[in-house]
């Protein structure tokens, strides 16, 4: 029989064993794991698709773990140490960060980044109307995709990423030179939740609070670059101060119908990922290479770490995108492995 699809979007040995179990009724992790190892699902065959939660047999009492792969880091790197320890995993990389190795594309993605241009656009009116910075901070933790894509787009004149670090008055700089030359006085700069200052030791938190997991939650950066803009702007602009709008995207690029790229992925992904667990395969990661869906040895989330490829595609001096040549790129441009 199916059991109960939950989700859990991290690697479950971070949860604490006196916090309750996920969807467990408030059963402490210890008491719900009394009596089982780890690794005793194996005695409960279960063929675990991450994004389509398909199972097979009598799991936990109908209760079956459905990782949502959200933080490579975390849930990926746990299913490989699940298909390591004997159990049969198929994953799906979800994340619009698109930091997950081994494939191209991550489903969320191309929705995140179109989200990102029409709010960018939307957003340059009230920028323009009132000759200021805009700064907009987005989503994407430890890769700077999300950030680095819509401005190769032209919805930002610069961006920063949390690939390389940046200096605040290099950036007045460029910033205040990209608005004198605008007919309407306004410039507009993309920042990732995890750029970095030259010179700091650490990212921006929103706070020293931490979930249960041990996260802290990234975000602030823009506010805060917001602020050093103001102060620096008379340097750059005749000594007027330029007043700046920040704005965080946040979950405005998360909600709602996903686009059409979102819409067909997953439908190709999630075939692929019950044609490999009906052919008997496991330890695969679905993917998307080279614009074909294809699969990968699900070793790879742990060989590497994918962030943007600053040499390649990242001007530090210029805070933009650069290129040599769109031939045989990837759809995408900058997300190959």
């Amino acid at each position: 029989r199916r059991g109960e699809i939950a989700t859990e979007s991290t690697d479950p040995n971070h949860l604490p064993t006196s916090a309750p179990a996920p969807h467990t009724d408030g059963e402490s992790r210890s008491s719900w794991t009394a009596g089982r190892t780890a690794f005793q699902f194996r005695q409960n065959p279960l063929y675990s698709a991450f994004e389509l939660g398909i199972a097979t047999g009598d799991h936990l009492g109908g209760r079956v773990l459905h990782f949502d792969v959200r933080r490579y880091a975390d849930t990926l790197s746990y299913g490989h140490r699940l298909h390591k320890e004997g159990i049969k995993v198929i994953a799906i990389p979800k994340t619009m960060d698109n930091d997950v190795p081994g494939t191209n594309y991550c489903i969320g993605f191309s929705t995140c980044v179109t989200r990102t241009i029409e709010l960018t656009h939307q957003l340059r009116t009230s920028a323009g109307s009132h000759e200021r910075f805009l700064i907009i901070e987005v989503f994407g933790r430890y890769a700077g995709f999300t950030a680095l894509l819509p401005t190769l787009a032209g919805a930002a004149d610069r961006c920063v990423v949390p690939e390389h670090p940046f200096d605040i008055d290099h950036l007045t700089e460029l910033l205040s030179y990209d608005r004198s030359r605008n007919p309407s006085r306004y410039a507009v700069l993309l920042i990732s939740e995890g750029a970095q200052l030259l010179g700091a030791d650490k990212m921006t938190f929103e706070g020293d609070e931490t979930d249960q997991y041990g996260h802290r939650k990234l975000g602030g950066i823009g506010d805060r670059v917001a602020a050093l803009l103001k102060e620096r702007s008379p340097q750059y602009n005749n000594g007027r101060t330029v007043n700046v709008i920040s704005q965080r995207l946040g979950y405005l690029v998360r909600c709602g119908d996903p686009d059409a790229l979102d819409s067909i992925v997953p439908m190709a992904f999630g075939n692929i990922a019950l044609d490999l667990i009906l052919a008997g395969r496991s330890g695969r990661l679905v993917s998307l290479s080279s614009g074909h869906y294809t699969d990968v040895p699900l070793d790879v989330v742990t060989a590497s770490k994918k962030v943007v490829d600053v040499e390649k595609y990242y001007n530090p001096d210029r805070l933009r995108p650069t290129y040599t040549t769109f031939q045989g790129q990837p759809v995408f441009l900058v997300t190959g492995d």
